[in-house]
């Protein structure tokens, strides 16, 4: 169970790649692979359940799921507590020195006729660590791409969501969600998916 490794991604530059790692409490670790290095950097810790990280096709950001939602219903039969909706949608800002994505800017922003080369700045990147603006879920799939993350969703997590973390089993029962960056939007396709 602590050896797999079954969720990662690519860099857009090719000599980074992300993953998650099961631990010994049995919460998955969001870890960085450097190629030019031959080293790991842990992004998170083990606190929290974190899953799908991925790198977004600018280079500014990586995204992963983290069940941090605490947010506790009573279960009235079971006299237990139920977390309804644990995942949060997290963005960790790759490069020091940028305002941080979700405060208002004093001044707009200049665009950069030219994007910036893919680096990530290890000092600090977990404190450079965002949730996005969106509620929490039952979220699975996290997909990141040019200034858009998106992410599949079901109302109520039960034993079928359990088998499918990593994999969906094709059944058309997901919601698709897609944040947009610049706008800070969240939008969600009026069908469902499955795949």
């Amino acid at each position: 169970f602590y050896w797999e490794i079954s969720d990662y991604g690519w860099s857009p530059d090719g000599n980074w790649i992300c993953y998650t790692q099961v631990q010994y409490n049995r919460n998955s670790q969001v870890f960085l692979y450097s190629l030019a290095h031959a080293k790991k950097y842990a992004v998170t810790d083990d606190f929290f359940d974190n899953l799908n990280p991925a790198f977004d096709a600018d280079g500014r950001y990586l995204y992963y799921l983290s069940s941090r939602n605490f947010d506790l219903k009573m279960d009235f039969y079971e006299d237990n507590h139920v977390v309804a909706a644990p995942y949060q949608v997290m963005a960790v800002q790759l490069r020091d020195g940028e305002a941080p994505p979700f405060v208002e800017a004093e001044a707009p922003a200049k665009k950069d006729e030219k994007p910036a080369p893919f680096r990530v700045d290890l000092e600090g990147l977990a404190k450079r660590t965002y949730p996005l603006p969106v509620p929490s879920g039952n979220y699975f799939y996290l997909k990141a791409g040019k200034g858009k993350v998106a992410w599949c969703a079901v109302d109520a997590f039960s034993e079928d969501e359990y088998e499918e973390i990593f994999a969906p089993r094709g059944a058309t029962k997901w919601d698709l969600h897609v944040f947009d960056m610049a706008s800070k939007k969240e939008s969600v396709l009026g069908e469902k998916v499955r795949d």
